[in-house]
């Protein structure tokens, strides 16, 4: 699958956020798992941060949420220093051992976030054939940043 890299800084010395990676994919109906989060900010249904992180953490199949659920939460986090969020077609969780597949067909994005220094943003090359002009990463993330690695960019 394709990857995008790029520094969790912008030349203006902001961090990215992570509304700015998902505003580069498409509204969607996809089940989307958090399967790793270490972040500043509000969860969801009135947890603190520590207790949704070991929620997280300790469960096999992560945390499910849908696209506005995502987007929801996103808008609430101050900033992510360790993520894996991937979205699937399945309607239930993704779980772990898919998302540590290299080549995972049922894949369709993978998000990680690293020691607050990069982001990588994996797509399934499927994506492509989507009707949003932003649904390859890599194009809305040139626009983000100009830093990146663009593999399989058009």
């Amino acid at each position: 699958m394709p990857t995008v890299v790029i520094r969790m800084t912008k030349p203006s010395g902001e961090t990215v956020a992570l509304m700015e990676i998902l505003r580069a994919l498409p509204d969607n109906a996809w089940t989307w798992t958090i399967l790793e989060l270490w972040a500043v900010g509000i969860p969801p249904e009135g947890m603190t941060m520590p207790s949704f992180e070991d929620l997280i953490s300790s469960s096999e199949s992560g945390y499910s949420m849908t696209w506005p659920e995502l987007l929801d939460l996103a808008a609430r986090l101050d900033q992510v220093m360790d993520c894996l969020i991937v979205a699937t077609e399945r309607p239930h969780p993704a779980p772990r051992r898919l998302a540590d597949q290299d080549d995972a067909p049922e894949l369709l994005v993978r998000i990680d976030a690293l020691d607050s220094t990069e982001w990588h943003i994996t797509t399934n090359a499927r994506l492509r054939t989507l009707a949003h002009p932003c649904v390859h990463a890599c194009c809305m993330l040139k626009c983000l940043h100009g830093d990146h690695t663009d593999q399989g960019c058009p």
